[in-house]
């Protein structure tokens, strides 16, 4: 299977796949729980949505999804759909944490936007971004890979699990599960360790 270029043509599908739902979901979470914390309008709005997001499993999540897109776009929405409910919880946590009495010692001596953003809201922030990285990560790889089980684009992980399932291919299924095991750690681990970078630099210019 490691000699194999269609394994290396599907890692790499899924992967990309997986890397930009998991970018996009960080992002637009960062956003919404900004947009929360100003206006309580669009807590509230948010507040179902992201319950219904965290209780409903990923078989469902997945066989709605595919009504209204292309299976080989699946493993893109559903890392995303499953991060964004766990960052925006975490990230809002950490913004409605934010001490009032600090908020109101920028405004007395009128600190500009850009600086309450980098040594108020950033410093308070980042052990919440650390927790949401770590929360989102081990569930990202897994789900998505079991959306392309049950969806089958061609070309990835998920469809050479479901073909070596199908054809009873028991050494290629037990050495695609290792595989995406060791992937799914590596993936993990890499990631968060080049997001410590990031926050250890971003802490250092504070």
């Amino acid at each position: 299977m490691l000699g194999e270029k269609s394994f290396y043509l599907a890692l790499l599908f899924s992967l990309s796949r997986i890397l930009l739902g998991l970018v996009s979901s960080f992002l637009l979470a960062a956003v919404f729980a900004f947009l929360s914390y100003r206006a309580s309008i669009v807590r509230t709005a948010l507040s179902p949505l992201v319950s219904a997001l965290k209780a409903t499993p990923v078989a469902s999540i997945t066989i709605l999804i595919l009504i209204w897109i292309s299976s080989r776009n699946l493993s893109l929405v559903i890392s995303f759909l499953m991060v964004f409910p766990i960052v925006y919880s975490i990230l809002l946590e950490g913004l409605m944490s934010v001490d009032g009495k600090i908020l109101e010692m920028a405004d007395v001596f009128r600190i500009r936007r850009a600086k309450r953003i980098k040594y108020i809201f950033l410093v308070h922030l980042v052990p919440f971004i650390r927790s949401a990285i770590s929360s989102s990560l081990p569930l990202c790889f897994k789900s998505a890979v079991a959306a392309e089980v049950i969806a089958i684009p061609s070309s990835s992980i998920g469809s050479m699990l479901y073909d070596a399932k199908l054809y009873l291919d028991t050494a290629s299924l037990f050495a695609l599960t290792v595989a995406i095991i060791i992937l799914s750690f590596a993936f993990e681990k890499g990631l968060i360790w080049g997001s410590e970078k990031i926050l250890s630099r971003i802490e250092g210019s504070l």
